[in-house]
């Protein structure tokens, strides 16, 4: 019933810009524009990739589960940097500051990660079932009109559809639809997120001993990125609808460390 068979071709792009440490600040950004596409085996009950079930439509012609691999991301930002304010004993301004002084405003640094990467592919589901053990069927694909007119900058899942029903239609009774395992053409939303942290030190005496505080905000701009549209042609009132949210609120952590 399930097949451990599959393969994958994975080709890419992939850059790097850094910056060692240097008056106090160093960078990394790195960049990967790919493709992965190949067939999904399984062997148990859970496909980790979705889409079709978790065995082939047709086991006498596995080409029709060939598409792009549920993991596949096109672009993906990547941009680190960590930098030491030029402030206090050591450093370019005030570094003959008094005492209190440079506990207030010396021994800082803001760190930040920046992440941008496209969305994973989406599997339309739907039509007739495919009998013995079969594959989820998947509907014929009639249109390249997939993705709904609505923007992301003004989408509003509470009425708004993520993708276009008419796109597709239901295949004749016990025949397979034409659709791929995972549309080449449209994708769930992207993924903006960014982290900041700064941290400051205090000397306690001895070079090994010292007191650390942190303040970290993760996706510290607040942003809201839209789970999965739900894509099964067989839940029209459903379907195309977005009703969750794939990253976490904005959140905000405080810490004391202490190091001796």
């Amino acid at each position: 019933m399930f097949q451990p068979t599959g393969y994958s071709t994975y080709h890419s792009l992939q850059a790097r810009l850094q910056k060692n440490l240097s008056n106090g600040l160093s960078f990394l950004t790195s960049y990967t524009f790919s493709k992965n596409i190949g067939v999904q085996g399984s062997d148990s009950f859970g496909d980790p990739f979705g889409g079709g079930g978790a065995t082939a439509m047709d086991t006498f012609n596995r080409k029709l589960d060939k598409a792009i691999l549920g993991i596949d991301q096109t672009h993906v930002l990547v941009i680190s940097w960590n930098y030491e304010l030029p402030f206090g004993h050591g450093k370019r301004f005030a570094s003959n500051s008094n005492p209190v002084l440079n506990a207030v405003i010396g021994g800082w640094q803001v760190n930040s990660i920046e992440r941008y990467q496209s969305g994973t592919p989406i599997s339309v589901g739907g039509g007739g079932n495919i009998p013995l053990f079969g594959g989820g069927n998947r509907p014929n694909w009639i249109s390249n009109k997939v993705r709904s007119g609505v923007a992301m900058s003004s989408f509003d899942p509470a009425k708004d559809v993520y993708l276009n029903i008419n796109a597709f239609s239901q295949p004749a009774a016990y025949t397979f639809g034409n659709a791929p395992k995972r549309l080449p053409n449209v994708r769930r939303p992207a993924l903006y997120n960014e982290d900041f942290s700064a941290f400051k030190r205090f000397s306690l005496g001895a070079e090994s001993r010292y007191l650390e505080f942190r303040g970290e905000l993760f996706n510290v701009f607040n942003r809201v990125v839209f789970g999965g549209p739900a894509a099964n042609i067989n839940s029209p009132s459903t379907f195309g609808t977005i009703g969750s949210q794939a990253n976490d609120p904005r959140v905000v952590q405080f810490a004391l460390k202490l190091l001796f």
